[in-house]
């Protein structure tokens, strides 16, 4: 309180919190307690750089310079760059070549590459304008420095291509432009030194690209790099040899971290074994020996994972090898031989390199085993379903005192469900044990399960410090509930429950991730609850968008959101959380994507839904597979149908205008407030077909259904020669074997487009094909329909009355039910409601021929006959269409004036003794 704290003090003591303590052992920096409490001493900073200035202490750039690299430390993008606009906006405090610096290492640590290119960008800007005023004592241009850190961030996002572009604009003699997402950098000639090429070799190790990786370090091997004698830089470049040609140049080197950088894109264990051989035969190199090292063995170890089935021959002798060269095997590289035997589900051979481990307790170099080997044979029991052996393993672990991970408990649990054979569990917590540092699992469905022991065990060996919100049982809970038809609430509860238990009330990645599920399996689904949980989630591991958004968290809020048809709040979690992407990562998964091309479609907006198929690689990352063609075709489909509708919808508002009817009627005025996108020049067949031969070329092969909706969109547009092709190059698919068979949808959509053609003839002949032996398809009502139209349109009234008489005799139709009348009595009627106008004569016709040519007809003439032809109600615009189709052929036909029923506008009576004089009158004939 009497000591007034001077802003040297502050200076210092905020550059305590951006370094490591001096000395600290790799042990210390790799210790996650340790480094858990290392990587929050940003935070301090902030609270000692705020007391500050309440104190009245005005920063330095020193303050700024040493704030940020505390940020750096832990990757805090996001207020390192608030920190600089605000020193950028302190008069007197232009940020120096280390403040940038500082910046840029922000980005670099959390691979945020486009910020770090914005930055540099504007590093250039601000650079160019002050040359113009001819203030050059204030200019920072990017310098080597700055180069490696923004080289690091592309590494970190495995931008590979982009970082081998920028390598080789620092060699050339000139400048060279690069532009990403409409920003443009100029990189400047800087050479670069060992520290920067053995980035660009991790952003290729990153990557997985081996053959970029290799080829750098032969540039490498073969001198082509090279730093001037003089140079500051030349401090950092270890591997430096002399260069005879030029006294002034000395030649760069890879060293064991280029090496060991090359190791660790190798795609297969041939390529790691070729080059721990070349690093061995390097002893007799002039240029310098570059021997294995221990973490050499290690990547090594891990590439044989590569390339299909793990390559266990290659692992032993790697092992071997490393013994060989002084390097006993330690517990990184048992660990990494342990997964990799679990990658190719082998768990004898990773419990066998457990026991190897645990054997060299009481030898000079003892190897005991750790967490991370523990839980990679835990992983591999699991993936066998051998449960006990994996819950005795755990307690092995537990008596050694070695503290379980998060994916020790995940790996139990699945090794408890995957022995399981039954539905999954669905458990409670109950709040008041979990506050006493327990968990209580509840079965609510059988108690006598001993899937439920083995589970209730798990969670008994479970520590007080094992308790957190990221643990994986926590996380299943929800899931469980979240699976269950009405577990909603449930699954809301577990997770309130554990929130109430954190400090700040911020989850983790899983239970967010299980919450946001739990919304998109809700029935209907809780889209806005997904919402908010997603605006208000903390930064999320496993991210790839500005805001630090987990893909999966996303893609289950997108999945909500379109359930209901939300597309646009769908669309706008996509803007805010969904790029960019890092280079070979999704922002969104391939389920949550096609559900959004579907719910656009639904809620009238095609062009959407094709604008999001056409970019689901170059946007989202994510390759279009048949569903996502299926949802778009579907989409088209759908569009051409309405788009239909809607020209006609007009066309029938034109002519009431015309015959001086300005009312509208309810459907037209629902279509003036319709989302639907009216565009009459647009095809959405034509795009139907396109996305057909799209298909083709992405090695893609339709469906039926596919296939069924491309026909319905040609015969929605009328384009009947086009549907026939559709359908005819489906036939000689599958008569190659390489698509399924035409389905019914197929045909009926073919007949259709036929019988809006005009083609007749086309519309038979299909027909008949389906009622050929052996068929696989035969036709329906629908397919009936649809031909009777196509002949009573072409005048084929006879032809038409004789494929009603076999569809009634098949079957297909039936026109007879049982209803009642206006006094309640049950009558026997004529239901002609749901056919079309031509199928209604066609039946009316085969009635009345019933009637004059057979002893025992269908109908009693003694009695009135009533005929059901609806209102109207099923027809499109509410249009009554079969009442006066009937009562105009009736009265035609059979000079026979039928009367609408009183009691019910849907139906016709024709009266017995009208009937009677008909039948008596023409019979004789």
């Amino acid at each position: 309180e009497h000591l007034k704290l001077g802003i040297h003090v502050y200076n210092a003591a905020i550059h305590a919190c951006s370094r490591i303590p001096r000395g600290a052992s790799p042990k210390f920096r790799s210790n996650k307690s340790s480094s858990k409490k290392f990587g929050t001493d940003w935070q301090t900073a902030l609270k000692i750089f705020y007391q500050m200035r309440q104190q009245g202490v005005k920063p330095t750039r020193q303050t700024y310079g040493c704030l940020l690299n505390a940020c750096a430390q832990s990757g805090q993008v996001r207020i390192a760059l608030s920190l600089l606009r605000e020193m950028q906006n302190v008069p007197g405090l232009e940020p120096n070549a280390k403040v940038w610096g500082a910046a840029l290492n922000a980005c670099a640590k959390a691979g945020d590459y486009m910020e770090a290119m914005k930055l540099m960008a504007e590093m250039q800007q601000i650079a160019a304008a002050a040359t113009t005023k001819s203030n050059d004592n204030k200019v920072v241009k990017p310098n080597l420095k700055h180069y490696t850190a923004f080289l690091s961030a592309l590494a970190k996002a495995g931008e590979d291509q982009l970082a081998l572009q920028f390598l080789k604009g620092m060699q050339g003699d000139s400048e060279v432009t690069i532009s990403v997402n409409e920003t443009t950098l100029v990189i400047s000639p800087i050479p670069p030194d060992l520290v920067a090429l053995n980035t660009v070799l991790a952003s290729c190790a990153k990557a997985h690209n081996y053959d970029a990786a290799k080829t750098l370090l032969e540039r490498m091997k073969a001198g082509e790099f090279t730093v001037s004698a003089s140079s500051p830089s030349r401090r950092s470049n270890m591997g430096l040899t002399s260069n005879r040609r030029n006294p002034n140049e000395e030649i760069i080197r890879p060293d064991v971290i280029s090496y060991n950088s090359a190791m660790s894109a190798c795609q297969n264990s041939q390529q790691a074994r070729a080059l721990v051989k070349e690093m061995r035969l390097s002893r007799r190199h002039r240029h310098g020996a570059i021997p294995p090292t221990s973490v050499t063995y290690v990547n090594a170890i891990k590439a044989c994972r590569n390339g299909g089935i793990p390559d266990m021959e290659s692992v032993r002798f790697l092992l071997d090898t490393a013994s060989d060269d002084g390097l006993p095997p330690n517990v990184f590289m048992y660990s990494a031989a342990i997964w990799t035997a679990e990658c190719g589900g082998d768990y004898q051979t990773a419990l066998a390199f457990l026991d190897e481990m645990k054997s060299f307790s009481n030898t000079d170099c003892p190897c005991p085993p750790n967490a991370i080997s523990y839980d990679g044979v835990i992983s591999s029991f699991a993936s066998n379903g051998l449960a006990f052996e994996a819950i005795d393993l755990f307690e092995e672990m537990k008596e050694a005192g070695i503290t379980p991970t998060p994916i020790t408990f995940q790996r139990l649990a699945m090794a408890v469900s995957t022995e399981s054979s039954l539905q999954r569990l669905v458990f409670a917590i109950n709040t008041e044990t979990l506050l006493e540092n327990h968990i209580s699992i509840e079965n609510n469905s059988n108690r006598i399960s001993k899937q439920i022991d083995e589970l209730e065990r798990i969670v008994d060996l479970m520590d007080v410090s094992d308790l957190r919100p990221g643990i994986p049982i926590i996380e299943a809970l929800i899931c469980a509930y979240g699976s269950e038809s009405n577990g909603y609430n449930e699954a809301k509860r577990v997770y309130k429950a554990t929130e109430a238990l954190v400090d700040g009330g911020l989850l983790d990645a899983g239970c967010v991730r299980a919450m946001l599920y739990a919304c998109a399996k809700a029935t209907p689904a809780k889209w806005e609850d997904a919402i908010s949980i997603l605006h208000s989630s903390d930064i999320l591991p496993g991210s790839t968008g500005p805001a630090k958004i987990d893909t999966r968290a996303l893609s289950y809020a997108v999945l909500a959101c379109c359930k209901e048809t939300q597309f646009e709040e769908a669309l706008n979690l996509l803007r805010l959380y969904g790029g960019p992407r890092k280079k070979g990562s999704s922002v969104i998964s391939l389920s949550a994507i096609n559900a959004l091309i579907s719910a656009c479609g639904r809620g009238g907006r095609p062009d959407i839904s094709l604008k999001i198929l056409n970019e689901m690689e170059s946007v989202y990352g994510v390759m279009p597979n048949r569903r996502s063609y299926r949802c778009a075709m579907i989409v088209c489909n759908q569009a051409e149908h309405e788009r239909g509708r809607h020209m006609r919808r007009r066309h029938g508002r034109e002519l009431s205008l015309e015959n001086g009817k300005s009312a509208k009627r309810p459907s037209e005025a629902l279509l003036d407030n319709s989302d639907f996108t009216d565009d009459s020049d647009f095809q959405w067949w034509e795009c139907a077909l396109s996305l057909l031969r799209r298909m083709e070329e992405a090695g893609l092969t339709p469906d039926s259904q596919i296939y069924s909706s491309a026909i319905s969109a040609c015969e929605a547009a009328g384009q009947w020669q086009r549907a026939l092709g559709v359908l005819r190059s489906m036939m000689k698919t599958e008569t190659l074997g390489e698509a399924s068979p035409p389905n019914l949808y197929c045909f009926n959509a073919a007949i259709s487009a036929c019988e809006k053609g005009g083609a007749w003839l086309e519309a038979l002949e299909l027909y008949e094909r389906m009622q050929e032996d052996g068929g696989a398809v035969k036709p329906n009502f629908i397919s009936l329909n649809s031909l009777l139209v196509a002949l009573d349109k072409a005048g084929q009234r006879e032809l038409a009355q004789s494929k009603y008489d076999e569809g009634r005799l098949n079957k297909i139709v039936s026109p007879w039910k049982k209803s009642t009348s206006s006094d309640g009595t049950s009558i026997r009627a004529m239901d002609l409601h749901n056919f079309s106008g031509a199928m209604a004569k066609a039946a009316i016709r085969s009635l009345m021929e019933h009637f004059l040519s057979s002893d025992r007809p269908v109908h009693d003439i003694s009695k009135d006959l009533i005929i059901i032809v609806g209102k109207g109600k099923g027809s499109e615009n509410n249009r009554v269409v079969l009442l006066p189709t009937v009562r105009r052929l009736l009265a035609e036909d059979y000079g026979i004036e039928v009367e609408i029923d009183p009691s019910n506008s849907g139906r016709l009576v024709l009266e017995s003794h009208a009937l009677q004089s008909v039948v008596q009158s023409r019979k004789w004939r």
